[in-house]
């Protein structure tokens, strides 16, 4: 996934991997039972999102001691 996004190839990257979602992306967009219920950019969606559901599922995409929330421009993961 790194080469690609080197290669400059878009992504769509389905994952329940919030910290990877956190670092790699650069929109998420938090689905739930079929249906979008937030998106945008990932320091705002782990930080302030605007919906119960998401605030309720931040936690886990806490980053882990030592890493970086950095964003990517061209991978797009979707959480589901």
């Amino acid at each position: 996934m790194r080469e690609l996004h080197r290669d400059g190839i878009t992504q769509i990257v389905v994952t329940h991997e919030m910290r990877f979602a956190r670092e790699a992306a650069d929109r998420i967009v938090f689905m739930s039972d079929g249906r979008i219920v937030e998106q945008g950019k990932p320091e705002i969606m782990f930080t302030e999102p605007s919906d119960p559901l998401t605030r309720q599922n931040e936690s886990s995409a806490a980053p882990a001691a030592g890493t970086s929330s950095a964003t990517t421009d061209r991978s797009t993961p979707t959480r589901t």
